[in-house]
């Protein structure tokens, strides 16, 4: 996308990439995802994964409208390991392993993001909330109990 921009193909629209250049880029790539995920895994390991990954996805953007998620540090192996799974497929990206909620204390929990290709088109949705935990006010509004996934 950015290299056709780059290369003349869409110059009506100006030389500079903006984000919608990227939400459009993010959004193609999704079935490049869903390809490597077919050749990755195996037909049982897919059913599970992808019923996992619906279920987070839909916690993300039908329950709590944002594109990140919070996992218990004291999660089974079992619950986790999924999570950990479309962390390495790249449909989820761990961003942090030691968030606190201010109504959950004593609690440690391990915080990852949706990737951007599940949810590009969705910020234009009404109340979406993307957390921008790279910034310093994205640092509180992770530690939402409403983020928490179990």
């Amino acid at each position: 996308m950015a290299r056709q921009r780059l290369a003349g193909n869409d110059r009506f629209r100006g030389e500079r990439i903006s984000a919608e250049d990227v939400n459009k880029a993010a959004g193609e790539l999704d079935s490049f995802k869903q390809e490597d995920f077919q050749f990755d895994t195996s037909p049982d390991e897919s059913r599970g994964l992808r019923a996992e990954f619906e279920k987070i996805r839909n916690f993300c953007l039908e329950k709590t409208n944002t594109n990140c998620l919070l996992v218990d540090k004291e999660s089974s192996e079992k619950f986790v390991f999924p999570i950990k799974e479309l962390v390495d497929l790249k449909f989820l990206h761990h961003i942090s392993s030691r968030v606190t909620v201010r109504d959950r204390k004593g609690k440690i929990y391990d915080a990852y993001m949706l990737d951007i290709s599940q949810y590009s088109g969705e910020r234009k949705r009404r109340n979406f909330e993307m957390i921008k935990f790279w910034e310093r006010e994205g640092d509180s509004d992770l530690r939402k109990g409403k983020l928490v996934y179990s």
